[in-house]
């Protein structure tokens, strides 16, 4: 049994650290790559499936894209935006723009174009990458569009170096705002330089890993499983957008390519065989915390790593390796490559082993800020009193934490209104803005029990469905709200505060339990639905792409055969589902479920609601 979470109140050494500092490249993440395709260009470098690039052909294709966009002004400290989807492209595409001197801006391609179009014109983006996809996409935004040329290499070499400065920037991700609008991530090419070179020594890395390159380019774990390998003459095995959604394909990819080190999300741990991965020595996850029970499926053989860090401080920064059976709350570890981890109360001061503060990090992966924000920078980049380097600054994360007996961080929640879906952060506030911002909503609150849900007054306000698509047309996927309450008016506490726990029980929100059965038990627990009836559709109480993939490993283990993941999108309510797996008819027990969960939703319809 692992130690108990908060052994003793003992003093904790200021800023504890993983070690004595290290050295820092003093070079551009894109001169660390170009680096190490020269030491050995005809090793493989990306592999998807039959498609396989070496590091002189990887270097060739940016080379040349670099060029392209240096004669259409792309320089230093000009952001560029990329759009496209999971090809071999898209590492190109990305190396491509550093080598020009720019900073790539991801822009996901699952996003709507509306947002897109935000992050343009916020990031004042000049010019844009795209793939065929992406193009379509933004077709008429205003901005030339550079998508790949035909061939690899084209004989276009790497343009003269000189240009790009370690204190340049590399890439601007965007993250949730709590002001309404999302707010761009700066990260310097020493800063990611810095995590990159403390990635590979951490694990190790060389020419015989094959990494798991899994994450979106605009979740900052990317960083990692794509970058981390290029500087250490690994190679990356690219996993396709399709292979992505499906745990049953995505098994197939990495068995098929015998990958040796990466990383997977949380949610996907569960859905993922560890014993189909002998090859397998580190796996890493992040984002969220992972379930005690993971640690102990995953360590029997490979290496099991739960690292924490947010993209204002580079990717991750602090980081444990676990094994054997653990009670909860997990540690996210210790510091990570020379990077300072302080707990600290209101007052500034350190806070002892076992009591609670904010954590804020310091060190080289402190990145430049936020883009445009001096206010938000200044905010939660202060000064560093701890480090003894003049301007040097620490990021405050908003997490609070307390310091573990064993030198070891717990993770004890959020101190403001940030919260992770599907491992994504998400600002409450910049949700609520967008449901206020509909005509037919005078008041609105969002909560997050475990999905985000909207209440929204009046009683006879918008169209429910219409309400969710005016959010999906402005917000990611993952942040628009998967259940929409109409209330006759936002109850309050006595401090005149939204009493949510009023609006949760006027809501009937219960935690689903066991026992329920069929389909519709199998959406209850896995959407966090409690009364999913048949007429239901998947997609808008919740589903998205790994829920519906772990509806769909639940229902394989029920029916006892395959159920292709293709049926549950073309099927997407209980009872067509249903149906369609009993071959046209109706499947008994499953429309039994619907029906005792149709009647209990009307009762809950029907019981008098809570005064406000």
């Amino acid at each position: 049994m692992a130690p108990e979470p908060f052994p003793s109140k003992s003093p904790v050494p200021a800023g504890w650290t993983s070690g004595p500092p290290r050295t820092v490249p003093g070079v551009p993440l894109c001169d660390l790559i170009a680096a190490q395709a020269a030491r050995t260009p005809d090793a493989p470098v990306i592999r998807q499936w039959d498609v396989l690039l070496t590091y002189r052909e990887l270097l060739s294709a940016a080379g040349a894209l670099a060029v392209r966009l240096r004669a259409l002004g792309v320089g230093p400290e000009t952001r560029v935006g990329l759009c496209a989807r999971r090809t071999p492209f898209l590492p190109v595409a990305a190396l491509g723009v550093m080598l020009a001197g720019g900073a790539y801006v991801p822009l996901d391609p699952g996003h709507p174009r509306r947002r897109l179009l935000e992050v343009l014109d916020d990031a004042s983006i000049p010019v844009v990458v795209v793939d065929g996809h992406g193009r379509a996409l933004l077709d008429g935004c205003g901005r030339p569009l550079v998508g790949p040329r035909t061939g690899i290499g084209d004989g276009v070499g790497v343009p003269e170096g000189g240009l790009v400065r370690p204190g340049n920037a590399a890439y601007v991700l965007y993250t949730s705002g709590s002001t309404g609008r999302p707010k761009g991530v700066v990260v310097d090419h020493a800063s990611a330089a810095a995590f990159v070179s403390a990635a590979v020594a951490h694990f190790g890395l060389d020419g015989s890993c094959r990494s798991i390159a899994f994450s979106a380019l605009g979740f900052e774990v990317s960083v990692l499983d794509m970058f981390a390998p290029l500087t250490a003459g690994g190679c990356v095995q690219l996993v396709p957008d399709e292979d992505r959604a499906d745990p049953a394909r995505l098994q197939r990819f990495l068995e098929a390519h015998e990958v040796t080190w990466g990383f997977v999300p949380p949610a996907l741990l569960p859905l993922v065989d560890p014993a189909g991965l002998p090859h397998l020595r580190d796996l890493v996850t992040a984002g969220e915390p992972p379930g005690p029970e993971q640690v102990a499926r995953w360590s029997g053989g490979a290496r099991f790593h739960n690292w924490y860090g947010p993209t204002e401080t580079t990717v991750c920064v602090v980081g444990a390796e676990l094994s054997g059976v653990w009670d909860r709350p997990l540690p996210i570890g210790r510091p990570l490559g020379g990077c300072r981890a302080h707990v600290l109360d209101g007052e500034m001061r350190e806070c002892p082993v076992g009591v609670a503060g904010e954590l804020y990090i310091g060190g080289p992966q402190v990145s430049r800020g936020y883009l445009g924000r001096p206010g938000l920078t200044a905010e939660r980049f202060v000064p560093d009193p701890f480090g003894g380097v003049p301007g040097a600054r620490l990021y405050r994360t908003g997490d609070r934490v307390a310091w573990r007996e064993d030198g070891r961080i717990a993770f004890m929640g959020r101190l403001d209104r940030q919260v992770k879906v599907q491992g994504q952060r998400v600002e409450i506030g910049e949700v609520e803005s967008v449901v206020r911002a509909h005509p037919g909503v005078l008041q609105a609150v969002v909560d997050a029990p475990g999905e985000l849900v909207a209440y929204v007054a009046p009683l006879d306000g918008p169209d429910l469905a219409a309400l969710r698509e005016h959010c999906a047309v402005r917000l990611p996927p993952y942040m628009v709200p998967t259940r929409v309450v109409r209330v006759a008016a936002l109850p309050l506490n006595a401090s005149g505060k939204v009493d949510v726990e009023a609006l949760r029980a006027v809501a009937g929100r219960v935690v689903p339990g066991g026992g329920s059965g069929g389909l519709a038990g199998i959406w209850a627990r896995v959407l966090e639905v409690p009364d999913p009836v048949a007429e239901d559709n998947s997609f808008e109480i919740g589903g998205h792409s790994l829920a519906i993939a772990a509806v769909q490993a639940r229902l394989v283990a029920a029916v006892g055969r395959e159920v292709p993941i293709v049926d549950l999108f073309r099927h997407p309510t209980i009872r067509a589902l249903a149906a369609h797996l009993d071959g046209g008819g109706h499947t008994p027990g499953l429309d039994r479920a619907a029906r005792r969960l149709a009647v209990r939703r009307d009762r809950l319809k029907d019981r008098p609601q809570r005064p406000n």
